[in-house]
């Protein structure tokens, strides 16, 4: 957010918008490919990480080597077509350095996940939070020195920064922090067995994110780049309970199919969504509170609209709260097809209605639309939730991949 806050003082809401559609593009495929990748192999190596702690290893490993691998194939096309995605994306054909260093910020991020994934598994989440303020210093430094050096910072350079930030983070915890994880032995068996979830949870995951986080390009293919910086200037505000939501959820992640086999989520999930639900009315309220006075401190004039569109972007990111620590994770695990059924629906359903109020409007009705996707998602999530609590975690649920069935016949020895 304060990044978000200094850089719409030396940028345009131009150049501004191609910094948020850099940002959105990285985020975009980071949540598609990398969670995909995180959530496979939350769902195996906690199994193994007290039994056989260098198995859950060479788990982690090859979901490393599977994101670079598909970093490595998102390249080749990316090359053979750079002007035109760069037109598409930057309404610039020239922006090819831009879109370059863009997949560099991905591939960092990718990265720097995988460390973060491994502490979680192994309830290291001291290295978590150090490994991750680390990452935002780097940034916030980084960028600072452009401000200091530069009188004209450009948007590739700002992902040049990000880029760095996370190489450099993630290089140091695995020399200091992660040696195990980089020294594991790769096993094709350990590859195979995260392709298992990962077959169910990939496309479940694209799907979700087509239909939740493609926002951003809808605004900047409709409405132009100008449009795209007043947005994405209220979405890093209206992201912010959805990143604290991603933060618990980096707790229970791994835990979620223990939790709910030992009895515990089912009296835990009603109490803790009733506590987030209080936190968003209570935060929605102070944010209205906050954007009367000082909305035109925190947005320069040419920004002004922005402190508009995040009251109305707001619930997006406070039903991302709400959804994030717990239900998605649950919901991914024992009910992929549902969620991937629901999100091939609503792909076409959006994109017809982004295509059709967009167009001579702009920032703030593609926010409307966002909000109101996410809060009918939101409902229909809990509810499916709440009714899944009620069936059996040691059924088909628990025993989808050989490795719950190895769990539970350690457990039952």
């Amino acid at each position: 957010m304060v990044i978000s806050l200094v850089l719409v003082r030396a940028m345009g809401p131009a150049q501004f918008g191609m910094v948020s559609v850099g940002f959105a593009s990285s985020l975009l495929l980071d949540s598609v490919f990398g969670s995909a990748i995180d959530m496979s192999v939350f769902r195996l190596a906690p199994l193994f990480s007290k039994s056989n702690s260098a198995h859950a290893r060479q788990i982690e490993k090859a979901g490393i080597l599977l994101k670079i691998f598909g970093g490595a194939l998102i390249m080749l096309p990316l090359l053979a077509f750079l002007s035109p995605l760069s037109s598409l994306l930057f309404q610039d054909a020239s922006q090819g350095g831009l879109l370059l260093w863009t997949f560099g910020a991905l591939i960092g991020l990718l990265l720097i996940r995988s460390l973060q994934a491994h502490f979680q598994v192994e309830g290291r989440y001291i290295h978590y939070g150090v490994s991750d303020f680390s990452h935002t210093i780097l940034r916030f430094g980084g960028i600072g020195l452009l401000l200091a050096t530069l009188n004209n910072i450009m948007p590739s350079q700002v992902m040049q920064v990000y880029f760095l930030a996370a190489l450099t983070v993630t290089g140091a915890g695995l020399i200091f922090w992660a040696r195990p994880l980089l020294l594991a032995p790769f096993r094709m068996e350990a590859l195979s067995e995260l392709l298992v979830p990962l077959r169910s949870y990939l496309p479940t995951i694209v799907a979700g994110t087509l239909a939740s986080r493609t926002d951003m390009f809808f605004v900047t293919s409709f409405a132009g780049v100008v449009e795209a910086g007043i947005y994405g200037a209220a979405q890093m505000f209206a992201i912010i309970p959805q990143l604290l939501g991603s933060y618990v959820g980096a707790v229970f992640s791994p835990k979620i199919l223990t939790m709910w086999q030992e009895g515990k989520l089912q009296k835990m999930y009603p109490r803790y969504q009733g506590i987030l639900l209080l936190m968003a009315i209570a935060l929605y309220g102070f944010v209205w509170i906050l954007t009367g006075p000082f909305g035109s401190i925190l947005f320069p004039e040419a920004y002004s609209r922005s402190s508009t569109i995040v009251l109305i972007l707001l619930p997006s990111g406070l039903a991302a709260m709400m959804n994030f620590p717990l239900t998605i994770p649950l919901l991914l695990y024992a009910r992929p097809k549902v969620l991937l059924l629901i999100d091939l629906i609503s792909i076409p359903l959006l994109a017809l209605t982004y295509g059709l109020a967009l167009p001579g409007r702009g920032a703030a009705v593609a926010a409307a639309i966002c909000s109101g996707w996410a809060v009918l998602r939101l409902l229909f999530y809990q509810g499916l939730a709440l009714r899944l609590l009620h069936q059996d975690p040691t059924g088909a649920i628990w025993l989808q991949t050989e490795s719950g069935k190895q769990s539970l016949g350690v457990a039952s020895s």
